[in-house]
């Protein structure tokens, strides 16, 4: 089973804002950042099994990464991931910053303020 879930459809967006700790991951099949931050969300995901992680394909999936990054008032980047605590951004990053110890960090709440 794979640990990172699919978030093309709204219903699945919905169910990853409902999650009281989650992460949306958003990917890009054509960038060479993408490539490294997959396997930095992979890393994640199998060491912390708790934490729901969400994928969308921002190709794929334009108009939902669009939509999220609007209503979580969040600047649409790729790749990027986005920690959630109760639908609500606490920390996101992107490029280079996608790496398991940095969500680990923001999981845990580690980080004074939200990342930007």
């Amino acid at each position: 089973m794979d640990l990172i879930r699919d978030l093309s459809e709204p219903a699945a967006l919905d169910a990853a804002l409902s999650e009281e700790l989650a992460v949306i991951y958003k990917h890009s099949r054509v960038c060479p950042s993408s490539a490294k931050a997959i396997n930095e969300m992979r890393a994640f995901a199998e060491r912390n099994p708790g934490v729901p992680v969400y994928q969308i394909d921002v190709i794929r999936s334009r108009s939902l990464a669009r939509q999220l990054a609007e209503d979580l008032g969040v600047r649409h980047q790729s790749p990027q991931a986005i920690v959630l605590r109760r639908g609500s951004p606490i920390a996101h990053g992107s490029h280079h910053e996608v790496t398991r110890d940095r969500l680990e960090t923001w999981c845990k709440g580690e980080q004074s303020e939200i990342e930007a």
